[in-house]
């Protein structure tokens, strides 16, 4: 969970990651190597420290999905900023977690990259209210302080559908211990983690989910660059089936792969991940039981990309129904 721990950790994390990238230490996808037993060896660099929104990733690799399809997939770490896209898209890593919007932004910056199966059907960001708080709704973000990343592109729909009259807008410091205490500090979060850490303090915060204002990106998206779509796209369909299954399988049992994540993120409660499955398994649903997990639509994307365009943050330079691997 995005937990106070991170701001401790964020710093050796990230210059450990910086470290390995720079060193060229994950292969190209060009340069694809095979184990002594004969399974392809790729790369998956998550967006985030080992958490539940992960967890269909490491049950196709608990669970042998992965080897099963001949590969030996190893997960990489992220944390705060983790150049996720940058690596992909300069072949750093074979595969790695993002957001859609994150994504397209990627792209726009000259990135080829491509979305291969969507996890989480709708975003879990939201904004947590204390419950004796006057804001019920958004349209009652007023006479607050607003404790946000402001460069992300949530932040700026929201300026952008909003009025926020006398509204402090502060940085996000990765911690919810100032919300806690004054009740005047509205805070950004993911609805299975800040919601739970915040219940776990004695306060029960009101949830104002972004989704709700018609800002809805697919998340814990498995994403490559098109050039191995192009080379090796047999890799990636068994790469995209493999993954698949792992995430119908965490669907359906988390335990295995709870105990497992506590292990990679000892600060991580098997009580809290138990709580934040619960909420995280509505994001996943797809719109109908007969549509195959993972799936994308195109309308989804052309919104996306037409917000994105509205807020000026990205170009006319591509066509949005390349950034996204159609399924027959």
């Amino acid at each position: 969970m995005r937990m106070k721990f991170i701001r401790i950790l964020a710093g050796v994390c990230f210059v450990l990651l910086m470290s390995c990238l720079l060193s060229g230490c994950p292969s190209k996808p060009g340069d694809l190597t095979t184990t002594s037993e004969g399974l392809t060896k790729v790369t998956l660099a998550l967006n985030w420290f080992p958490e539940i929104e992960h967890g269909g990733f490491y049950a196709a690799q608990l669970n042998g999905h992965y080897r099963d399809a001949g590969l030996e997939v190893e997960i990489l770490p992220g944390g705060p900023n983790a150049p996720v896209s940058q690596r992909v898209g300069t072949r750093q890593v074979t595969f790695g977690v993002s957001s859609a919007d994150r994504m397209l932004q990627a792209r726009d910056s000259g990135a080829d990259l491509v979305a291969v199966l969507a996890a989480l059907q709708h975003s879990p960001r939201c904004l947590l209210v204390h419950p004796e708080s006057l804001v019920k709704s958004f349209e009652d973000l007023h006479d607050v302080t607003l404790a946000v990343n402001e460069s992300d592109p949530y932040t700026l729909f929201l300026k952008s559908k909003l009025a926020l009259k006398n509204v402090r807008i502060v940085p996000y410091t990765g911690s919810i211990a100032n919300f806690l205490l004054d009740s005047s500090i509205v805070v950004q979060g993911y609805t299975f983690s800040e919601p739970i850490l915040a219940e776990d303090q004695g306060v029960k915060p009101r949830l104002l989910t972004v989704s709700e204002l018609g800002y809805d990106p697919y998340n814990s998206l498995l994403i490559t660059h098109r050039e191995l779509i192009s080379t090796k796209p047999d890799l990636v369909a068994k790469m995209r089936a493999a993954t698949r299954l792992g995430w119908e399988d965490y669907l359906n049992d988390p335990d295995a792969v709870h105990e497992h994540l506590q292990t990679l993120n000892p600060e991580m409660t098997l009580d809290v991940m138990t709580r934040g499955y619960a909420v995280l398994k509505g994001l996943c649903q797809m719109p109908e039981e007969s549509v195959e997990f993972g799936r994308m639509n195109a309308e989804r994307w052309e919104t996306l990309h037409h917000q994105l365009k509205e807020l000026g943050l990205l170009q006319e330079g591509y066509d949005v129904k390349s950034s996204w691997l159609a399924e027959e």
